[in-house]
């Protein structure tokens, strides 16, 4: 998708009451973006004035935004020139590889709970990760995953409706192989081919702090993943929150945060 296009498609964050500053949550919007290749290593993004014009918060703000992400390497300033899209680091394994699957090998028994389900238009950065254009829908299907009965991660999974047509909150099982979305992708005749994955640290919502008895804002693992067709078009935008950050041990490669996992690193599906 085309750079201007992308910035057209974003809103103004609103002015919620609570303890997240303007800056974190326009700097979790733009790694989300990045997160999902919806704008390319090399493109320019708008300068700052621009940018506090699309997103509704003053450059002050775009700026402290900017150097957290200059400081993580996600993108590169350069003075008197702009500011750039850098090359990022991907983990593909991780994105190929199904949570349920891995976790009924171990023995273990993974389940689900369906916290939302619709279809949706124009939600970023998902509508711009799935190559979505006049706002076209999308099925959202948000699920608490669990593993031996404890919460793990909420998954918020978004699928272009074209590619879905006749889905229902009914297709996903809560337990058993049937709760992947790789099964329910198969039964819809999509063939997976590759994908990409990215990590950041954000501060937890009140429905993630209420899922899994965490401090308001406390920090927590956002994992965002596209899962793309044979075709080499994307089918699936998944953002998964992990609310377990003491099961997890966090390095940081190529200035960007990856997270290992206990054995082995799994998909989130």
């Amino acid at each position: 998708m085309a750079a201007n296009a992308v910035w057209a498609r974003q809103q103004p964050i609103a002015r919620e009451d609570g303890p997240i500053p303007l800056y974190y949550r326009l700097e979790s919007r733009l790694r989300g973006l990045l997160a999902s290749e919806s704008l390319a290593p090399g493109e320019v993004l708008p300068p700052e004035g621009r940018l506090g014009e699309i997103y509704g918060v003053s450059r002050i703000t775009v700026r402290r935004a900017i150097d957290h992400l200059s400081r993580d390497g996600l993108i590169v300033i350069r003075q008197g020139v702009g500011t750039f899209v850098n090359d990022q680091p991907h983990i593909d394994a991780p994105c190929l590889v199904s949570f349920t699957d891995v976790a009924l090998r171990r023995g273990e028994r993974p389940s689900s709970r369906l916290l939302e389900f619709g279809e949706v238009a124009e939600v970023e950065p998902a509508a711009s990760a799935l190559g979505l254009v006049n706002a076209e829908t999308m099925f959202l299907l948000r699920r608490l995953r669990l593993l031996n009965d404890h919460p793990v991660f909420m998954s918020s999974a978004y699928l272009p409706s074209q590619e879905f047509r006749g889905l229902t909150a009914d297709a996903v099982s809560d337990e058993g192989p049937e709760q992947s979305l790789y099964h329910l992708i198969d039964r819809f005749g999509v063939a997976l081919s590759d994908g990409d994955e990215a990590t950041c640290a954000v501060h937890a919502t009140p429905q993630v702090a209420d899922l899994f008895h965490l401090g308001r804002a406390a920090p927590v693992v956002q994992k965002s993943c596209v899962l793309r067709d044979r075709r080499g078009v994307a089918v699936l935008y998944e953002e998964a929150i992990w609310g377990v950050p003491e099961r997890t041990q966090v390095r940081w490669e190529a200035k960007l945060s990856m997270i290992d996992f206990p054995r082995r690193a799994v998909r989130q599906t």
